[in-house]
């Protein structure tokens, strides 16, 4: 039975919990050095492209320019669009190769297994099997939010004098319960795929882990749903933080970082959680 106490356990880390935390870090800190390299990449390619001059400037160019220097615009213009797609094309599979080698070191910390070749490459193809159900799930939410929006509208319009008069408190109060149902059906995917890696971390085998993680929600329904009120609360307390942070006299990129570091520690904290209760 999981119980008020066993959530307050929850956040005593110890070292393994701190490892997977620092690998977190590193794993965001070296990803955003990635695409901020390739942000400068593309901006200094454009600033070539555009000549200095807007939309309506480089029109007039391309209709007063001597032919050779429109086909050397051209090809520049060729190779622009060709870097784009290069550059996607690498930074996706550089954020996959990095995700899927910060995933394995940390279950496999967690379940005191060995990192291989062989595993690690299992671990990128679980994470490109995982495409699958995120988006049949993202689908779902969406027809579900649709529903739930339509029956609020539905429910609402006997309150519509109320409404009008009191509009803000209407808007707040509809805004509450979508986002608590929004942060519901997140949570319940993010528990789907921590359990996954959990699984996969002892397993390394794909369809079973999934299979196995989907199985262990339906089984242990109350005790999932009690993981997802506590996590929601969790993210309800780390939000006023968050907002407590942002009334401080601090320059937004040192408000985003520790935005994300807080994130990151919300996400290391639910894996401890999960782990201590039905995984």
């Amino acid at each position: 039975m999981i119980s008020f106490k066993d959530y307050l356990n929850s956040f005593k880390f110890n070292n393994r919990n701190w490892y997977c935390l620092v690998v977190d870090v590193i794993f965001a800190i070296i990803l955003t050095i990635v695409f901020v390299v390739s942000g400068q990449i593309l901006n200094s390619s454009a600033n070539k492209i555009s000549l200095g001059m807007d939309a309506n400037g480089i029109k007039e160019y391309l209709l007063t320019a001597p032919i050779n220097q429109v086909q050397a615009y051209s090809t520049n213009l060729q190779v622009f669009v060709i870097t784009i797609i290069v550059l996607t094309i690498l930074l996706l599979v550089i954020t996959l190769f990095l995700y899927s080698l910060s995933r394995a070191l940390i279950w496999n910390k967690l379940n005191n297994k060995k990192l291989t070749k062989k595993t690690y490459w299992r671990w990128n193809a679980l994470n490109l099997a995982l495409l699958i159900p995120l988006f049949l799930y993202w689908v779902v939410s969406i027809i579900i939010l649709t529903l739930v929006s339509g029956i609020i509208t539905l429910l609402t319009r006997p309150l519509a004098n109320f409404a009008m008069l009191h509009p803000t408190f209407m808007q707040n109060s509809i805004g509450i319960v979508m986002t608590l149902i929004t942060s519901f059906l997140i949570l319940l995917f993010l528990v789907f795929t921590l359990l996954t890696y959990n699984n996969f971390a002892k397993t390394h085998l794909v369809g079973k882990s999934m299979l196995h993680s989907y199985q262990k929600i339906i089984q242990n329904k109350k005790y999932a749903l009690k993981i997802i009120l506590f996590a929601i609360i969790t993210s309800l307390v780390l939000g006023l933080i968050t907002f407590g942070i942002s009334k401080l006299p601090l320059i937004s990129s040192v408000q985003m970082i520790i935005g994300v570091l807080l994130s990151l520690l919300y996400l290391a904290w639910l894996r401890i959680y999960l782990i201590k209760t039905i995984a």
